[in-house]
C-alpha cells in the first residue's frame, strides 16, 4: 500500500486546498474521466424527453418508466463491464492499480468494479437531474473516485463520511428492482438523494 501523502479520501487537504496527485489517485481520475466521458450519452436516453413521456402517465408513461428505469440500469452497467476487460478503449486502471496495491487480479478487479458501479450510478443520477456544468461533474465524480478507490484499497473500512453515499447507493439500486420506481418518480428522488449524499461528504 502507498504511504500517506497527507490527503483526504478526494484528494484534497484538510483545508480543501489540492495535494499532491498519488498513485491512487490517477487510478482514481482516470475512472473518473471515463465516466464522465458518458454522461452525454446517458443524457439522451434518459433526459427530458423520456421525463416528459413519464409525466403522461397512462401507458406511455409506464412504458416511458420503464424505458427510463432500463436505460439507467443498462448505461450504468456499461461502464463496469468495459472498466474490468482489457482492448476496449478504456484508460487502463487495471495494471496502476495492482501495481500500487500488490493486490492480485481478482482483488483488483472487484475493486475496481465495486468503484466504477458506484461512479456509474452517480453519473446516471445527474443525467436525471438539472444538467451539471462539465467542471461540476468532473468535480463531483472525480471526488468521489479518489474517495472510493482509497476506500477499497485500504480494505473497505468503515467510514462515517462515506456511509451516507453508501446507503443512498443501496436505495438507488433497491429502486431499480421496484417495476414501478420510474413511474413514480422514485427513481429520480433517489438519484438525487444519491448525489446529495456525494456532494455532502465531499464539500461541494
Amino acid at each position: 500500500m502507498p504511504e500517506d501523502d497527507g490527503t483526504t479520501g478526494d484528494g484534497t487537504t484538510g483545508d480543501g486546498t489540492t495535494g499532491a496527485t498519488s498513485p491512487l489517485d490517477r487510478v482514481a481520475d482516470g475512472l473518473a474521466a471515463d465516466q464522465v466521458a458518458l454522461l452525454g450519452a446517458r443524457r439522451r436516453l434518459g433526459g427530458p424527453r423520456a421525463r416528459r413521456l413519464v409525466d403522461r402517465g397512462g401507458t406511455v408513461g409506464t412504458v416511458a418508466g420503464a424505458a427510463l428505469a432500463l436505460g439507467f440500469t443498462v448505461l450504468a452497467t456499461v461502464a463496469t463491464v468495459r472498466t474490468v476487460r482489457a482492448g476496449v478503449g478504456r484508460t487502463d486502471v487495471r495494471t496502476p492499480y495492482r501495481d500500487v496495491t500488490g493486490f492480485g487480479r481478482e482483488r483488483s478487479e472487484a475493486d475496481l468494479a465495486l468503484v466504477d458501479h458506484r461512479l456509474s450510478a452517480l453519473v446516471a443520477a445527474l443525467e436525471l437531474g438539472p444538467a451539471p456544468t462539465p467542471a461540476d461533474a468532473r468535480d463531483l465524480v472525480g471526488g468521489a473516485a479518489r474517495r472510493l478507490v482509497r476506500w477499497v484499497a485500504a480494505g473497505r473500512p468503515h467510514d462515517d463520511a462515506l456511509a451516507p453515499t453508501l446507503r443512498a447507493y443501496d436505495a438507488v439500486m433497491d429502486v431499480m428492482e421496484a417495476p414501478a420506481a420510474a413511474e413514480e418518480g422514485d427513481l429520480e428522488a433517489a438519484g438525487a438523494a444519491y448525489v446529495g449524499a456525494w456532494r455532502a461528504t465531499l464539500g461541494r
